[in-house]
């Protein structure tokens, strides 16, 4: 007996430890990105639209909900259901793994966080895995206009490795019996219980619908930045959205590099550098990184917050022993 109660502490304290540890970690990232690009933005020389940054703050905080309904749509269609506040929380407090060098703490952290509420662990496997392949095929789907653009044929080159990525992902979405019986072999190998869940057509088109929404609110928050520097006609919109997205499918695809820094950074720079002159793309980068990387940090506090109110809620409803 004492012997168990050891063990379960030892085992306990080691969880809590790497918790700590991967939480030092993400702010250690997050910090080091936020001061980089403060750094460079000469602030006494810095004249904005302040009404534009306000609205592209307001739109990325959408596409943070955005993101937490998909994830409260594939937990429903998967059987298991959570509360829409709680589904947030957990996308939003998951999405700080994406600082992290590897991305894999992405995923980890909303399995950690769903098994927590006594999601099974192949489900909890499946809905950021599932949500990630859907965001790459609408990115790839809305960068479409870019690749094949003349002006844009010499920056990003359609190339068979994107080709090949974007014919493997849509027959997975569109075949996802063979998704899932991929899953189902790793979840044997790692000795996770398999699931015979599976989604319907229209199930998957109903994500499909929301992740486009999330690019399009994402691609109307790069605008209103754009908006904020430098005079833009709203007619650039269309290559805009298309920019945003094609930028986070290669960010998202540079598995070690934290947030797609450097990758995504570089695509806007020099997409944008083309439209609309290379200082003023220099500057929409720094300040669309900002926002992005406070948005984060914001976003992740109260979910947070959220989770940790929700536990000492049910705590309090325990009955006692």
């Amino acid at each position: 007996m004492h012997k168990d109660k050891g063990n379960n502490y030892f085992s306990n304290s080691l969880i809590k430890g790497l918790k700590y540890l991967l939480l030092g970690f993400t702010i250690y990232f997050v910090g080091k990105t936020l001061i980089s690009h403060m750094s460079q933005i000469h602030w006494r020389e810095l004249k904005l639209l302040t009404r534009f940054v306000f609205l592209s703050v307001l739109f990325e905080i959408g596409t943070r909900f955005l993101t937490g309904i998909s994830y409260n749509l594939l937990l429903k269609f998967a059987g298991t259901p959570l509360p829409l506040k709680i589904s947030i929380s957990v996308s939003w407090i998951s999405l700080l793994g994406k600082y992290l060098p590897g991305k894999i703490a992405l995923v980890a952290s909303s399995i950690y966080l769903l098994k927590r509420y006594k999601v099974p662990s192949a489900v909890a496997g499946i809905v950021p895995v599932l949500f990630t392949l859907i965001t790459i095929i609408v990115a790839l789907a809305l960068s479409i206009p870019l690749l094949f653009s003349h002006k844009s044929q010499v920056i990003v080159k359609m190339n068979y490795n994107v080709i090949v990525v974007l014919v493997l992902v849509i027959f997975l979405l569109f075949n996802l019996k063979y998704f899932f019986s991929i899953l189902n072999s790793i979840f044997r190998r790692f000795g996770i219980l398999e699931t015979d869940i599976n989604f319907s057509f229209l199930q998957v088109v109903a994500c499909f619908g929301l992740i486009c929404l999330q690019f399009l609110f994402a691609g109307i928050s790069t605008w209103m930045v754009s908006r904020s520097v430098c005079p833009v006609d709203l007619s650039i919109l269309p290559r805009i959205i298309s920019i945003t997205a094609f930028s986070g499918v290669m960010g998202l695809l540079a598995f070690f590099s934290p947030a797609g820094i450097g990758v995504r950074d570089g695509i806007y720079f020099i997409t944008l550098g083309r439209m609309i002159g290379y200082e003023n793309a220099s500057l929409i980068v720094i300040i669309l990184r900002l926002i992005q990387t406070m948005i984060d940090l914001g976003t992740a506090g109260v979910g947070a917050l959220i989770i940790y109110r929700q536990k000492k809620n049910d705590k309090y409803k325990e009955p006692p022993p």
